[in-house]
């Protein structure tokens, strides 16, 4: 019996034992049931609350096991190359969005695994030796966003030089390169760089790890204040610019109507001629009593100036150079009173259609790329009633007020009304005395296939894919392409809202852009066509072998209507020469770059043969 007792108390005390052992081991996270699935150090899905409470990169255990637990229910998984398309090991990751904010750390292949409740997840990646980064974003409502690979590029650069009132380089001052402004993608990430005082040769230069918007100013050596530059940086890219201490170059002059009588309160703008892509240098002021006005310019060079006041159409631009020795004082704009513009809707059989916006623009002309229409485009959109307007019941739409440019205009709309595709798009000439004659837009009308439609991809075996492009209002949203699965058998579904946007058939050798009321035939035919694309050279001409840009200069191309392409960097097949088997027929702007230094632009007519196009560059 007390063999019996006795065997039965050292059960007891090893059950008891067992049990202390195994509560006290839950609160240390072992749980042979929910083993780490990634693989890569990301947390399990009964692990992590929120991306917020993710561990920091300077913490022990970062990328490791948080210590809150909570629910999330998106899964990602990022994996980090180089340059050339190797692993990039052991990259640093941040993840901002609303309340978010953790770090991570790739693994030895470059890949990260984890989850995050955020509706958009911003990621910042940055090489082990900090020597490339690059940012991405992953949205919760896009399935293919949950698998990214990220593509490491090498940190930018900024070059600022110091120049004095004469144009002189200035040793010895101290620059500061503040943020301005950064993209979606890298929000809240940079860091301010520190200040570096200019070299000999009057340059300051700095290594950023931010995308972007950055100001550049000095302090001279007496503690004069420069001018401020704004810059727009992106990774592996040396961007430019100057700024001036003590700089004083004004234009003046007078802007009066067309009876010579002076226009007071007239907003007066000037902008200079881009240098760098992107760039955007713009000085206004307003006219005093006598109609007259000054403006102090950021620094030397060639600039567009126009006016605008309510009560009259807006100035076409005109163009003068300032520089260092010497600047118009005597500029003369001459403003006519505004001009209602208006029309009719009507379908092709004549009826009125109403409900329907429009919107209008300045046509394309031989000169794309002329500063001056840049400039009258900028102003048009400055105030977005100038450009809209709807139709009423008899079809009848009115601008309330046209701009003073001799040229053509262009009126257009693509909408869906009740259900019905309407698009249209119309030409004018728009000469000294307005417009002469009635205007009508005509405009083609879907009925009925404003829901899901198959159409047949046709034009032969080398297409592969088909792109939605979105259009917003007078321009186009550039990141905003759709890619449409092309099934075997060539058909394609297409929604019948794609007639507000355009649709691009890309292939080996084809393709082709359909938008407005060819888009619409496409869809009542339920056939899409791909046309023969030729390949076009752009030479870089105008420079000897010698110059250093040449060997790494980019050239890029963008279409005149402004449809966003799926690829717009040409490949250099030598030294001068750049080609690229064009994704659809069409006019282009091509755009030399170095850096980002624009060095030239050309237009482009592409067709269905190989053509050669010579670009002058300076």
């Amino acid at each position: 019996m007390r063999e019996n007792n006795a065997k039965r108390a050292v059960v007891i005390a090893l059950a008891m034992a067992i049990l202390v052992i195994v509560v006290w081991l839950i609160p240390f996270g072992i749980a042979l049931d929910s083993p780490d699935r990634s693989g890569l150090g990301a947390p399990p899905p009964s692990r992590v609350a929120s991306a917020s409470q993710a561990t920091k990169p300077d913490e022990p255990g970062a990328g490791r096991h948080p210590s809150t637990v909570a629910a999330v229910d998106s899964e990602f998984t990022i994996t980090c190359i180089d340059e050339v398309g190797a692993a990039a090991p052991f990259a640093e990751l941040a993840f901002r969005g609303p309340g978010v904010d953790f770090h991570r750390v790739a693994d030895e292949v470059g890949r990260s695994a984890g989850q995050f409740s955020a509706e958009v997840l911003y990621i910042y990646a940055r090489s082990k030796d900090g020597g490339a980064c690059a940012s991405d974003t992953i949205r919760r409502s896009r399935p293919e966003d949950r698998t990214k690979t990220i593509r490491l590029v090498s940190s930018a650069s900024v070059s600022v030089t110091v120049r004095d009132a004469l144009g002189h380089a200035t040793a010895g001052c101290r620059v500061e390169l503040a943020i301005a402004g950064v993209s979606a993608e890298a929000r809240g990430i940079p860091k301010r760089p520190d200040p570096v005082v200019t070299d000999t040769n009057g340059s300051a230069r700095f290594l950023v790890d931010g995308f972007g918007y950055y100001t550049a100013m000095a302090k001279g050596p007496l503690g004069h204040d420069s001018t401020r530059a704004q810059v727009q940086v992106r990774p592996g890219v040396t961007t430019e610019v100057e700024v001036y201490i003590g700089l004083d170059i004004r234009i003046g002059g007078r802007v009066v109507d067309r009876s010579g009588q002076p226009v007071v309160g007239a907003r007066v703008v000037a902008q200079r001629h881009r240098v760098f892509l992107g760039q955007c240098e713009q000085r206004t002021a307003g006219t005093g009593s006598r109609g007259e006005f000054e403006i102090a310019l950021p620094g030397p060079g060639r600039y567009s100036v126009a006016a605008v006041h309510d009560g009259f159409a807006l100035v076409a631009a005109v163009e003068c150079q300032a520089d260092f020795v010497e600047s118009p004082k005597d500029l003369t704009l001459v403003m006519a009173p505004a001009e209602r513009l208006a029309g009719r809707v009507l379908d092709r059989v004549g009826s009125p259609v109403s409900g329907v916006p429009v919107r209008m623009e300045i046509a394309p002309s031989g000169d794309p790329v002329s500063p001056a229409t840049e400039l009258a485009t900028m102003l048009m959109g400055t105030d977005p009633k100038l450009l809209l307007a709807k139709s009423g019941v008899d079809g009848r739409f009115e601008f309330s007020r046209a701009p003073a440019f001799c040229g053509k205009l262009v009126l257009a709309t693509e909408a869906v009304v009740d259900g019905m595709a309407v698009v249209g798009r119309a030409e004018i000439d728009f000469g000294a005395d307005g417009v002469q004659g009635d205007i009508v837009l005509p405009v083609d009308c879907l009925v009925g296939h404003a829901g899901r439609n198959d159409v047949a991809i046709v034009g032969g075996q080398g297409l592969h894919r088909v792109v939605l492009c979105k259009r917003s209002g007078p321009g186009w949203v550039a990141g905003c392409q759709q890619v449409a699965e092309v099934v075997p058998g060539g058909t394609c579904t297409l929604d019948g809202a794609v007639v507000t946007g355009a649709v691009l058939v890309v292939g080996d050798g084809l393709g082709r852009v359909v938008q407005g009321g060819d888009l619409i035939r496409c869809l009542q035919e339920k056939r899409l066509e791909a046309l023969p694309v030729g390949k076009c050279t752009v030479h870089l001409a105008g420079v000897v072998d010698s110059v250093a840009w040449l060997a790494t200069a980019k050239v890029i191309a963008n279409r005149v209507d402004g449809v966003p392409l799926p690829e717009h960097t040409l490949v250099r097949v030598g030294l001068r020469d750049h080609s690229l088997q064009w994704p659809m027929p069409g006019q282009y702007v091509v755009t030399v770059l170095d850096g980002w230094r624009v060095r030239g632009c050309g237009l482009v007519e592409v067709g269905a043969s190989d053509t050669t196009v010579n670009v002058l560059c300076q």
